[in-house]
């Protein structure tokens, strides 16, 4: 598509044609919602426009009968206790900042309306050279990424003596289904420093870098080719980290990261791998899909989407797992919001965090992914056996009955908080659907992890047949590069 090919001839007419109906969407304030629902390809990789421009919903499924569709379209017209529509239309925002930085522009589903000011930069990200943006339809899950750029060293020197505060105020005005129009003003300020990293590191926040550093790379592919945003994803870890980490030079073994940047490699990991940069074996509507998506949700879905949460469960503690569920949809649990493994077990007691990892694929275990788009329950050889044999239905397996019931219980949790609604997916190890986990799970141990080569070497559950980088080499890499 990008090279024009002659096979897809009619898309850049296409992408024009839906580029004008979106313009005449802004200049009437109206938001376009699609909801694509067909085994085919309908044309999401060219109307994706409509719905990134006036801040529309984007629903994609098999087909209209599947729960996808109908919970999706439920939610929509979910109201609040008042009895008005949980949404806000034709909303202005405005960026305000003090004059030691200015803004680059902003990403997300919005469009610029050509506001110049004292406080718009010259460097250009996402929809830019303005400092006022429209977004014709907003709910509680809405989220812009705005970036800003400080001034030149030399006006630095004169205006940002070490101590002074900066300021940055956004005003959005929008319109409330009851018919009233609301204003919020937001304001917030920061301290300068000098050229001390420590006072830098300190306010690092790795989750926000990474969902900002998403989405900028997301915009980039709209323009320009995968693999060389992956280069540029790569080259900004490792500046990043040439930048922040303690090391020895020409010494590997000595290098550290502080815990404020400890995770942020890994995100970057998880990011290189996802369907938004990656587009091998995934269509042009799935690939626009996933992209429109990860550019306005928020932190918290927006790291499910670049770096699953993959929870195992066994018989104990489930209460515990549950109130971890419910913290998660809250955004209060920094454990749910950084992906993780929770281990629940007959003889362990609470539940620990483990990795997601390709070690985590046991036998006597059922896994929850929750991938944003997808949550899929995935059972060991041996919970499947025991399955399969009626365990569950024999009154002295009672226990076993309330572990196969646990994950599907916390499943529902998940899918009735989320929109768009994710795809419900059960399997078990080594069923045509478990392709689901394994591709996102790190593949620490794969068929040429001991030379055995495929068919070969002992039988290991969590053995994947895969050629991808682990997590281990990965960082082996970034250090030697760093």
């Amino acid at each position: 598509l990008q090279k024009g090919s002659p096979n897809a001839k009619y898309s850049k007419d296409a992408l024009k044609f839906y580029a004008s109906l979106a313009t005449r969407a802004v200049s009437s304030g109206f938001a376009l919602d699609i909801f694509a629902c067909s085994l085919d390809q309908v044309g999401l990789h060219e109307m994706k426009v409509l719905a990134d421009r006036t801040g529309g919903y984007m629903v994609m499924s098999d087909s209209f009968s599947m729960h996808v569709f109908k919970d999706s379209f439920r939610k929509v017209f979910e109201c609040d206790e008042a009895g008005y529509l949980k949404l806000g239309y034709n909303a202005k925002m405005e960026v305000f900042t003090s004059r030691e930085f200015k803004c680059c522009g902003a990403v997300g589903a919005l469009t610029s309306l050509q506001k110049r000011g004292p406080c718009v930069a010259e460097t250009e990200i996402g929809e830019s050279r303005t400092s006022q943006w429209c977004v014709g339809s907003m709910d509680h899950n809405t989220t812009m990424a705005f970036y800003f750029d400080v001034v030149s060293q030399e006006q630095q020197q004169n205006s940002n003596p070490q101590g002074r505060q900066g300021f940055l105020q956004f005003h959005t005005c929008y319109l409330h289904p009851s018919g009233r129009k609301r204003v919020r003003v937001t304001t917030v300020s920061h301290r300068y420093t000098d050229s001390n990293m420590q006072d830098i590191v300190v306010g690092f926040d790795q989750e926000a870098a990474a969902v900002l550093t998403g989405r900028y790379a997301v915009f980039r592919c709209e323009s320009e080719d995968p693999l060389d945003v992956l280069r540029w994803v790569d080259r900004q870890l490792i500046r990043l980290v040439s930048k922040f980490a303690d090391y020895r030079k020409d010494q590997p073994a000595t290098f550290h990261l502080v815990p404020e940047l400890s995770i942020y490699p890994q995100f970057m990991y998880h990011l290189r791998r996802s369907n938004f940069l990656q587009t091998f074996n995934a269509s042009p509507d799935e690939t626009a899909y996933y992209r429109t998506l990860v550019v306005r949700e928020n932190t918290m879905n927006s790291l499910v989407m670049i770096q699953p949460a993959l929870l195992r469960i066994r018989p104990d503690e489930t209460a515990y797992y549950r109130t971890l569920v419910v913290r998660e949809n809250t955004m209060n649990s920094l454990v749910m919001i950084q992906p993780a493994l929770l281990q629940y077990s007959f003889d362990e007691g609470p539940p620990t965090p483990v990795l997601l990892d390709a070690a985590s694929l046991k036998p006597n275990v059922i896994l929850l992914l929750d991938a944003f788009f997808h949550v899929v329950i995935w059972r060991g050889e041996t919970i499947q056996a025991w399955y399969d044999a009626g365990y569950q239905d024999k009154e002295e397996y009672a226990n076993f009955k309330q572990l196969l019931q646990a994950p599907a219980e916390d499943a529902k949790q998940i899918l009735s908080d989320r929109f768009p609604v994710p795809r419900y997916i059960q399997t078990n190890a080594g069923g045509s659907q478990a392709r689901f986990l394994t591709s996102r799970v790190n593949p620490s141990t794969t068929y040429s992890s001991n030379n055995a080569g495929f068919g070969g070497g002992p039988d290991n559950p969590s053995q994947l047949f895969t050629d991808d980088v682990s997590l281990k080499v990965f960082m082996e890499h970034l250090v030697r590069l760093a």
